[in-house]
């Protein structure tokens, strides 16, 4: 679920809603408009249709994957004067 970052900033002079978000590893950035034509509600509801169907996608593929992972187990570990380790073994 991303949200995203919806920020009033200064573009070529003129105050603009700039909208940042993350797709696919890579940083995408999007003017919305200038801050004198659109209010913060308006641009943050331009940022949920920009966003709505990235989140989408996000939640059908989460949803899909099997959950093999969660069956797993993992061990305790614990860390002393820096040194990871398993519990219970100490290592030297």
């Amino acid at each position: 679920m991303q949200r995203g970052s919806l920020k009033a900033v200064l573009h070529r002079g003129v105050k603009v809603w700039c909208l940042q978000w993350r797709e696919n590893g890579r940083g995408r950035t999007r003017i919305l408009g200038r801050c004198m034509d659109m209010s913060r509600d308006e641009a943050d509801a331009e940022r949920k249709r920009i966003l709505a169907p990235l989140n989408d996608t996000v939640y059908h593929e989460r949803r899909h994957t099997s959950g093999a992972s969660s069956n797993v187990p993992l061990p305790d570990f614990q860390v002393q004067r820096g040194i990871w380790g398993v519990a219970g073994k100490r290592e030297a």
